[in-house]
Parts: C-alpha cells; structure tokens; sequence
C-alpha cells in the first residue's frame, strides 16, 4: 500500500480542516498541518493508523524555539468532555506531534497502542473533568505509549498505559 501525505492549511491546500484530512487519509497517511486557527466544536476521531505532524514538529515547547503554531482551539467542544481529538479504541500507531491545543486535549478509548504525542503545547486546559491527555474506558492494556517532550500538562485516566514509555517534561 502506497503512503500518501496530504497538507491541511487555513486557504489554497487539499484540505482547510484537519477532520476533512482524517476523513480523506488511509491507513498509514500523513497530514501535515501548517500554521493557523483550527477551531474545533466538535470531537474528531482518529481510527486508523495516522501521524499528524503540525508546524513544530520535533521542537520542544519546553526548550526549543517554536515558529507559528497550528492552533487546535476547543474551547468550544462540547463532545468527549472536551477533547478535540479522541483516538478510538483499536487504533494503533498514531503520531501527534508538533501542534498548540488550547482549551482541550486529546483522550483515547479502551485498547489503543503504539501511540506518541509529542512536542505538543497545552494551554487554558480548565473544564471540569478535562485533562491535556487522558485516557479512559478501562484502559489497561496499552503497549507502546510515549508521552515526549510536552509542556507542562495534567494526565489522567482510569488506568495508566500498562507498558506506557510515558515520558515528558511534566
């Protein structure tokens, strides 16, 4: 099966919503997402195998020097207790790496695997049983997790990832 990458932008791109890419990528894609304001009302779902990489992509919002951001802004999701990306259970090998959330987060359902969010920037995280990253629905058999290099962020769930390499700068 041939790998595709598609380019998710504000104007002028295959895709100006990061739901419409998801939509339109197979297994095993990449998106790319430039810089911008992605406003989310919504949850999307992610269930298949997809690496999402946004414009500082491999830079640590810690340490590094970040150019423009990709904006994930849901603040106005109201789905998935706030979440504007669910991982659905099932999935696996899914990269989400360089963006800017701010006012939601990302959840995972049940058995999810080979997951890494990465260099991801977390900001206005204040709903009531939202955190930056949670997981839930009996998660307890999750291999291969890596929670790299984010800003500082809260995590919660109702079981940590079993062989999680869960490792941040938390």
């Amino acid at each position: 099966m041939r790998r595709r990458s598609f380019t998710v932008c504000e104007t002028g791109c295959a895709y100006d919503s990061i739901p419409a890419a998801v939509a339109g990528a197979a297994s095993g894609d990449t998106i790319t997402v430039a810089p911008g304001n992605y406003a989310f009302t919504t949850t999307m779902t992610i269930d298949k195998p997809l690496t999402l990489l946004g414009p500082n992509s491999g830079v640590s919002p810690v340490s590094g020097t970040r150019g423009a951001e990709a904006v994930i802004d849901g603040t106005g999701v109201t789905t998935m207790d706030g979440h504007a990306f669910h991982i659905a259970s099932g999935t696996t090998d899914v990269t989400i790496d360089g963006f800017a959330f701010k006012g939601s987060g990302i959840v995972a359902s049940a058995v999810t695997e080979d997951i890494t969010i990465q260099h991801n920037a977390f900001t206005e995280v204040a709903h009531d049983s939202l955190a930056a990253i949670q997981t839930y629905e009996g998660l307890t058999s999750a291999t291969g997790w890596d929670i790299l290099d984010t800003s500082s962020i809260p995590v919660c769930g109702e079981a940590t990832p079993a062989s999680s390499s869960r490792r941040s700068e938390m």
